[in-house]
């Protein structure tokens, strides 16, 4: 089912670009439709533009995107054959350790806060106090957060022991 979804997503997206591509031609090879810094891209050779940041670092980096997602589909389909359990488990490990090579030390923010939010929804299940309380301590930690410009200044080595003093140096 899923697969049929897909083929028809790419399908009108490709349909609907030369159909894009084919009332615009003409236009914009006669330079009555210009915007600065676009180029012929790669695709229909439609109109793109590379100055772009984002887009600039996607470019550089998809080499190595498309390689770890074709290992990750691999390795979750050993894990799926393996257990249930080491599907999951599986799972929750690469999860965690890309937000830990996107994001360093800040990642241990995330999960303290996504810990601190889950206690309070087990805590307060069914209770007019679990959305009160999630709020407040989401609203909390923004506002922490903005008053302190990010969590950038704590020193883990400082406050768990010299052991934890590559956090501080691995920023992601």
């Amino acid at each position: 089912m899923w697969t049929i979804a897909s083929i028809c997503l790419w399908g009108w997206l490709l349909w609907t670009s030369a159909v894009m591509h084919s009332e615009y031609r003409g236009d914009i090879k006669s330079g009555l439709m210009s915007v600065a810094g676009l180029r012929n891209g790669w695709l229909l050779n439609l109109p793109i533009d590379l100055s772009d940041h984002q887009w600039r670092v996607l470019r550089g980096f998809s080499g190595a995107l498309i390689v770890g997602m074709v290992v990750h589909v691999w390795l979750s389909s050993i894990a799926r054959k393996l257990h249930p359990t080491a599907h999951s488990l599986f799972y929750a490990v690469s999860n965690i350790g890309f937000i830990t090579f996107l994001h360093g030390k800040g990642t241990i923010w995330v999960l303290l806060v996504g810990a601190a939010v889950f206690s309070i929804g087990q805590v307060f299940k069914g209770s007019r106090l679990n959305p009160a309380l999630t709020w407040a301590l989401c609203i909390a930690v923004n506002c922490a957060s903005d008053y302190y410009h990010g969590f950038e200044g704590v020193r883990f080595g400082r406050y768990l022991g010299s052991g934890f003093s590559w956090l501080d140096r691995y920023g992601g």
